[in-house]
C-alpha cells in the first residue's frame, strides 16, 4: 500500500477493529496528536510511520480474523501487543472448537497472509 492508500483506508480499518486513533498511537508509539492531524489531513507522516501504521493494522486484523467469531478486546494494549508479537513470529495458534457441532476453527501464521487454516 502507498501512504495515500494507508491514509484513505485507516479510518475504516480502525472502525472495523473498534479501536481509536489514541489506541493506534499506543500500538505504534506514534504521537496521538500527530496521528489525528494526519487522519484529518492537516499533517503528513513519514513513510516509515505510514508503513508502521499499516503493519500494525494488518497484524491486528490478522489476530481478529484468527479469533473470529470471538471478539478481541484491543483496549488491553499490553496483552494484545504480546499476542501480536507471538503471532507475527509464528509462535501462536488460535483454535476454537464448537463441541456441539464438532466444528474446529483454527487460525495461525497463515492467517497473516489472509488464508485461513482449518
Amino acid at each position: 500500500m502507498t501512504p495515500t492508500e494507508i491514509l484513505e483506508t485507516t479510518p475504516n480499518r480502525l472502525d472495523r477493529l473498534r479501536i481509536s486513533a489514541a489506541q493506534l498511537s499506543f500500538y505504534t508509539e506514534i504521537n496521538g496528536s500527530q496521528i489525528n492531524r494526519w487522519l484529518n489531513r492537516k499533517d503528513h507522516l513519514t513513510f516509515k510511520n505510514c508503513m508502521l501504521i499499516d503493519t500494525t493494522l494488518r497484524t491486528l486484523e490478522a489476530l481478529a480474523l484468527a479469533a473470529n467469531p470471538l471478539p478481541i478486546d484491543f483496549r488491553d494494549i499490553q496483552k494484545v501487543r504480546m499476542l501480536a508479537k507471538k503471532y507475527e513470529n509464528g509462535n501462536l495458534e488460535i483454535h476454537i472448537k464448537d463441541h456441539i457441532t464438532d466444528f474446529l476453527i483454527s487460525g495461525g501464521v497463515a492467517a497473516l497472509s489472509g488464508a485461513a487454516n482449518g
